[in-house]
């Protein structure tokens, strides 16, 4: 609580460059995200953690943690990287 006060009483102190996002990282387009959301569903399937026939809510609610989470482009190329590595593993 304490540091919270402080923060909000000095709003013009900049961040160490570890927190603060790199300017070219752009924020990941509604398209990319998709993609991603879908690449998702795809590898769930995959392992045998979703059932295509029986999705359940697991697709909205994954659609919705995507959104939320407001990517940059390095991000989701991360995890489309760790989605792919799943996939050529189970090959």
């Amino acid at each position: 609580m304490v540091a919270y006060e402080i923060y909000v009483a000095a709003p013009n102190v900049r961040l160490p460059v570890s927190r603060r996002r790199r300017l070219s990282d752009a924020t990941a387009s509604a398209e990319d995200v998709a993609d991603l959301q879908r690449h998702c569903l795809r590898v769930m399937t995959a392992v045998g953690f979703m059932q295509p026939e029986k999705p359940k809510l697991l697709d909205r609610r994954l659609r919705c943690l995507l959104s939320r989470a407001t990517l940059v482009e390095s991000e989701v190329q991360i995890l489309r990287g760790l989605l792919t590595a799943v996939q050529a593993h189970l090959k």
